[in-house]
């Protein structure tokens, strides 16, 4: 008897390993895309889900072997609800004197078949949705395909995404308890519904304009002197304040006269200068002064730590004006990141550099879409859990990916540390980009807080 074409078509679809607990207790066996799709939304728990996608990516070779723990139901059962496995569970266990069960296959709880193929010498495979009995799995070698193929147009990319939790956060809110816990769910809280106008922010009426309507044009700065002050600020960044004044005196004493020389702008007006001219802008917040915690969120509106009890303002100020003026006494500054990314905007070369992700991404998924693997994993873009975000269109063509990085600095060599930092890497530049020193952007540069080191 000669296969039909349909049937040449189905066998030539594409099959995947599957290790799914629930059709084969684990054991490899070939389904189609469809079915592995189906059978991953099946399974029960996220590590069945993860051991059923490096099956398929191993392609059945070296997987590690998956354990049900006894507690855990499983749809193989016999006669009295007692789960078994592909092994040899149905003899006694020493000491047991109960009799040893027979080797009859288990009940079939599975739907059967709509049409089941007649009688003949050579008997198709069974369906996809008929589970195998464990002791008889089908040979990789002999797989059932019983699923539609994929049309010529579709892309079939199965990144394997990660299943996320449906959470209330209103519930959760609701439910908190113990103060601490209630503390971190109002973070929570506020977090969730943060805008630009948050008084906590401390954004101005001018940054907030600059936010909302970037310059799109590149920078020109016409002055000679305005030029050569910023880049005597820049080269002179590990150099002290004094070092600056010093060189801006000697250039408007030794070029009197040349162009430019007497707009030499001093320290704080060219900081002015480029704060104003690139809109970033550092914002400073109200800390514990015993390094407890930051007078922010919830803690906003305390003129007291709420962990040690310290005084919020500087004491010698408060009573020397009476009690009217009211000074931190200790801030951190952070640095916002969005007018940082838009001033990468303003220049074509930076501009073209953040195009890479996603030009890197499109070339990934072209290269999955026609041999189904990547050969070489150098780059974030090839992750699994960045991939099923862009298929998902969580993250679109001109979204900015980033990542933060978080830890305490020793500033001095023979002093304790007492300074954190965070960082902000743009994974849109390229990775030999992304890391480099010109391209991490400040994110913040607070002391050691004491829910930082916990």
């Amino acid at each position: 008897m000669y296969a039909s074409s349909s049937s040449k078509q189905l066998d030539d679809a594409p099959r995947y390993i599957c290790v799914c607990r629930k059709y084969n207790q684990g054991q490899s066996h070939m389904v189609s895309g469809t079915t592995w799709r189906r059978h991953l939304e099946e399974a029960n728990t996220e590590d069945e889900r993860e051991r059923m996608r490096t099956g398929r990516a191993l392609n059945g070779h070296s997987i590690p072997a998956f354990s049900v723990p006894p507690a855990e139901s499983s749809p193989f059962t016999s006669a009295d609800d007692e789960p078994f496995g592909p092994g040899d569970n149905n003899l006694p266990t020493p000491g047991d004197n109960s009799p040893a069960r027979d080797n009859s296959p288990a009940r079939d709880n599975s739907p059967a078949c709509d049409n089941p193929p007649p009688a003949c010498d050579n008997p198709p495979p069974a369906c996809d949705n008929h589970p195998p009995t464990p002791n008889n799995p089908p040979a990789p070698n002999n797989p059932p395909a019983h699923d539609d193929p994929p049309a010529d147009n579709e892309i079939q990319i199965d990144i394997g995404p990660r299943m996320r939790p449906n959470i209330d956060i209103d519930q959760l809110i609701r439910s908190a308890v113990l103060p601490r816990m209630q503390e971190t769910m109002e973070f929570v809280h506020l977090l969730r519904n943060a805008s630009l106008e948050d008084p906590i922010a401390k954004l101005g009426e001018d940054v907030l304009a600059r936010l909302r309507n970037p310059h799109q044009e590149p920078g020109d700065i016409e002055s000679p002197g305005v030029r050569q002050s910023i880049s005597m600020y820049l080269a002179l960044e590990h150099s002290s304040q004094h070092a600056y004044d010093r060189i801006c005196r000697a250039i408007t004493r030794n070029f009197a006269g040349a162009e430019g020389a007497d707009k030499i702008l001093s320290f704080k007006a060219v900081e002015k200068f480029i704060v104003k001219y690139t809109g970033v802008e550092a914002i400073e917040h109200d800390m514990c002064p015993e390094s407890c915690l930051a007078f922010t969120g919830p803690y906003a509106d305390e003129d007291n730590c709420p962990l040690c009890g310290t005084s919020r303002w500087d004491q010698a100020k408060m009573q020397a004006s009476g009690g009217r003026l009211k000074v931190a006494a200790q801030t951190f500054i952070t640095i916002p990141i969005g007018p940082q990314l838009q001033a990468m905007y303003r220049n074509p070369e930076s501009a073209q550099d953040m195009r890479y992700l996603h030009d890197r991404t499109q070339q990934i998924l072209a290269d999955l879409e026609q041999t189904g693997q990547i050969p070489i994993i150098d780059d974030i873009a090839m992750g699994y859990d960045y991939l099923d975000m862009v298929l998902d269109g969580h993250i679109k063509q001109n979204d900015i990916v980033l990542m933060v990085s978080l830890n305490g600095a020793q500033l001095y060599e023979s002093k304790q540390s007492d300074c954190w930092m965070y960082i902000w890497v743009i994974i849109n530049l390229a990775p030999d980009k992304h890391y480099r020193k010109v391209h991490v952007r400040p994110g913040g540069f607070p002391r050691t807080l004491t829910l930082f080191s916990s």
